[in-house]
């Protein structure tokens, strides 16, 4: 029974108790204090009967539509030849469809990575459809034409779900609705939002494949002002997606990382791509893909990811510089930027005056070139 069923029900009820009230209430004499007290209580009770009259007929009007809009629903998947495989039911205010998930398709807008077809999480949802023999939480799908041709369904939200019923056998739940491109993302979004949020290297690729790859919107900009979001937020997680492949692919699970290690990462990859390319295709292993790995794996790579981009930015020590005479005596050196002289007793004084000579030269040298 739907929700609108159930609030007639209750507005009928309510009616009924408020007329036995009025029957039942005494009727003293109209001159009494008391007459004029129960004379105020039956202009209230009138005035809740006329709402709830009102309410009545709007629950009944609304719930009259909502039939109609069923019967025509299923007359119009009759006529399209795939009755027989939805049945069509009122649940809430909504219009639900028990769908062969034979003839609904994942959504091209899909923002899930494969993993979580695979994860714990998954698994378990897997487990509660099964044990009460449907998906307790509508999807949302609307109608389109499949690839063979034939009329048929795409997910909006409920990707998770109707994988799990697909394995299991069972029939898909979902409301039936007639969305454009940009209404179905921004449910999809909304309904994310309430459950389980994507990551920000999902979020990365979906925001890229509305924009580039969907032309849903004509730039990040116009994208940003119709989700409500900043520019500034798309743009921290497109940029993700600048970094090699090999990069999150040896992370294992990118959906892990939260947006600030992913900031991380970035850095050390712009100070020394190399070493870090390099150190991910060791870590990756020739991995074509992602793999399901536990967080404290997921951030230990991430930390052997980082190490290599610290090694590479550590500064060599400056070399010794020895300065000797013309004959080759050793008289002094320099070391980090640090300058010591100490001469041998032995050495007579125009080799010391040859030294100084030197000495000027040198920090004549340094003056000019700092």
């Amino acid at each position: 029974m739907s929700k609108l069923t159930d609030r007639l029900n209750l507005a009928d009820k309510a009616l009924e108790n408020s007329k036995k009230a009025e029957a039942a209430a005494p009727r003293p004499s109209s001159n009494s204090p008391t007459s004029l007290a129960a004379s105020s209580k039956a202009r209230q009770r009138k005035e809740r009967e006329k709402a709830l009259i009102e309410e009545n007929q709007r629950l009944q009007q609304d719930l009259e539509a909502l039939t109609k809009s069923q019967e025509k629903l299923r007359a119009q998947l009759d006529d399209q030849g795939i009755g027989s495989q939805v049945g069509v039911y009122i649940e809430g205010d909504e219009i639900i469809g028990k769908i062969d998930p034979a003839i609904v398709r994942h959504s091209r807008f899909r923002n899930r990575l494969e993993l979580a077809f695979k994860d714990p999480d998954f698994l378990d949802l897997k487990e509660d459809i099964y044990r009460l023999g449907r998906n307790e939480h509508p999807g949302k799908v609307r109608r389109i034409t499949l690839d063979d041709g034939k009329p048929g369904f795409e997910v909006i939200y409920g990707h998770r779900r109707l994988e799990a019923c697909k394995q299991l056998g069972l029939d898909f739940h979902a409301i039936i609705s007639d969305l454009d491109d940009a209404q179905a993302i921004e449910s999809m979004i909304r309904e994310n939002d309430k459950n389980l949020p994507i990551s920000c290297y999902e979020e990365a690729i979906r925001f890229k494949s509305w924009v580039t790859e969907e032309h849903i919107w004509p730039t990040y900009t116009a994208m940003a002002e119709q989700l409500g979001v900043s520019k500034g937020f798309v743009s921290q997680r497109t940029t993700i997606l600048d970094l090699p492949e090999v990069i999150p692919q040896a992370v294992g699970d990118p959906r892990l990382l939260s947006l600030e290690v992913w900031r991380k990462i970035n850095s050390a990859y712009i100070e020394s791509p190399e070493e870090v390319v390099k150190l991910a295709s060791e870590i990756a292993d020739g991995a074509n893909g992602f793999t399901l790995v536990d967080k404290a794996e997921a951030m230990a790579r991430v930390e052997r990811l980082l190490s290599a981009g610290k090694k590479s930015t550590r500064k060599p020590s400056k070399p010794k510089q020895e300065f000797k005479t013309s004959s080759g005596v050793p008289l002094f050196a320099t070391k980090r930027s640090q300058l010591v002289v100490e001469f041998d007793p032995k050495i007579d004084a125009e080799t010391r005056s040859e030294a100084v000579k030197m000495l000027e030269e040198f920090l004549s040298s340094r003056v000019s070139t700092s």
